[in-house]
């Protein structure tokens, strides 16, 4: 097995996590809240503490496994998290954003895999 890697062992390979910042903003993948845009205010060595403003507002952080989730390229900053209702409206614009149908959907184009 180490000739076909090049010489190196399995156990030498380390794939990096992801490093999760406060503020940053993330996707869940697993759970409840699966496919939700969350707030990351706290990073522990075990666990990702994250909220939405609504569900999990401020006063009552989520604590999720980071391998169930994933970072997106958003950050909010600090004046975003003193409250839930800023937090709560930034994320709805990013989902919206992020949900928006592309222009040859929207005026009644039919898709070229159902023609």
């Amino acid at each position: 097995m180490a000739e076909a890697l090049g010489g190196v062992r399995r156990t030498d390979l380390t794939i990096s996590a992801p490093v999760f910042m406060r503020g940053m903003v993330v996707k869940s993948i697993a759970g409840r809240d699966k496919d939700r845009l969350l707030v990351v205010t706290d990073v522990t060595e075990a666990h990702v503490l994250v909220i939405d403003g609504k569900e999990r507002p401020l006063q009552r952080a989520k604590r999720k496994n980071p391998r169930h989730i994933l970072p997106t390229e958003h950050m909010l900053s600090e004046e975003m998290l003193r409250f839930n209702n800023p937090l709560r409206k930034a994320l709805n614009r990013l989902a919206e954003t992020e949900h928006k149908p592309t222009q040859a959907t929207e005026g009644g184009a039919e898709c070229p895999s159902r023609i």
